[in-house]
């Protein structure tokens, strides 16, 4: 179902079919910064599963004094009737968990296409593909186990009998993003008609994180490529962005935390209809356990430009450049043009990109 474990030294080419940005501006002035920020009616949906092979053992939550109306279990089909019999029962199973998450992600990109001649770039992408909150793990065991019979409710459980997948407790999915990891240039080329397209490839990082049994076992940085393409140009409508790609990975887990008594209510096989409550304990047996994800993305994005016109003149000139200077260190909105909390290069840097007459 999921493409085979990535290799951490080899960068992931998400294979994004259709990554279009189209931006209608009043003019054919190419020139500023443009801010994409993610609307509220995108998605991005998350399936995948967990398996691990597991070995342990069960045994009845009784106790002579703390709880003595609880489960005995004994070994074999006929067990024991004194009333201090509570004995293991060995059993194997294949640890799973299922997912399907739907989420409103959030995040953008900026794209800056310089009038100074420097190269335009792509900077800031950053996408959080669960907003901000986390998608819960149910873990489940399909079970084997040797015959035993319980007592309080009285039943026989016979060896490899067919049961439901038993709910073992949970786990979580509290990261998945995707973040820009490093430079990413882009190319422009006019298109007939006036505008200009641009296209980049942008490297990033997938970061994920994932707990099970309430303990981190996943904490990984997985490096990603994801292509850009895109317009600029005069045309109708308002100025957005729409990404769409699709991808899935798999990826080893580590070591998993074993897990020792564990409540379960199981349902009785002979009679059916009632429960014996047993605690298990186990761990995986062997590194075979896998994690794999399938994730679909549809971001639709809005746009505004960069005012880096500050004096609002209709050109951006030296006394665009003094307004920076004069606000150096401060978190003048005005002059924060990256918004980053203050006024320092990176805006002069772009005041400087932009050079010249501003689109009218």
């Amino acid at each position: 179902m999921y493409p085979g474990p990535i290799n951490a030294e080899e960068p992931l080419m998400l294979r994004s079919a259709a990554f279009v940005t189209c931006l209608a501006l009043a003019s054919n002035a190419l020139g500023g910064e443009y801010r994409f920020r993610v609307t509220p009616d995108s998605t991005s949906n998350l399936s995948g599963g967990l398996q691990a092979p597991l070995v342990g053992t069960l045994i009845g939550n009784w106790d002579p004094a703390a709880n003595p109306t609880g489960t005995r279990t004994m070994r074999g089909l006929f067990g024991g009737n004194t009333s201090t019999d509570n004995q293991t029962i060995d059993y194997t199973a294949d640890l799973a968990a299922q997912l399907v998450a739907d989420r409103a992600p959030t995040g953008g990109f900026n794209v800056r296409i310089p009038t100074n001649g420097d190269q335009a770039s792509v900077s800031g992408l950053a996408f959080d593909l669960l907003a901000g909150e986390s998608v819960d793990l149910p873990i489940t065991l399909d079970l084997v186990f040797q015959s035993f019979r319980s007592r309080q409710p009285n039943s026989i459980f016979i060896g490899s009998a067919s049961f439901p997948p038993i709910p073992l407790g949970n786990g979580s999915i509290s990261a998945l993003r995707i973040e820009q990891a490093g430079d990413a240039p882009a190319t422009v080329t006019p298109m007939p008609g006036g505008g200009s397209a641009f296209v980049a490839t942008v490297p990033v990082n997938i970061v994920l994180q994932v707990s099970l049994f309430g303990q981190p076992v996943i904490d990984q940085v997985l490096p990603a490529a994801l292509p850009i393409a895109g317009m600029v140009g005069s045309g109708p409508g308002v100025p957005g962005a729409s990404i769409s790609f699709k991808d899935g990975f798999s990826t080893p887990l580590p070591e998993l935390p074993k897990f020792t008594n564990q409540p379960i209510g199981v349902p009785t096989i002979l009679p059916p209809g009632g429960t014996a409550n047993l605690l298990f304990s186990g761990q995986v047996d062997g590194p075979k356990s896998t994690l794999g994800f399938s994730i679909a993305v549809d971001l639709a994005l809005t746009s505004n430009p960069v005012p880096v016109d500050i004096t609002q003149d209709g050109i951006v000139n030296g006394a665009d450049v003094s307004q920076v200077l004069g606000a150096w260190g401060t978190a003048n909105p005005a002059c924060d043009l990256d918004e980053s909390g203050t006024v320092d290069g990176a805006d002069l840097g772009l005041v400087i990109a932009c050079w010249g007459p501003v689109q009218g």
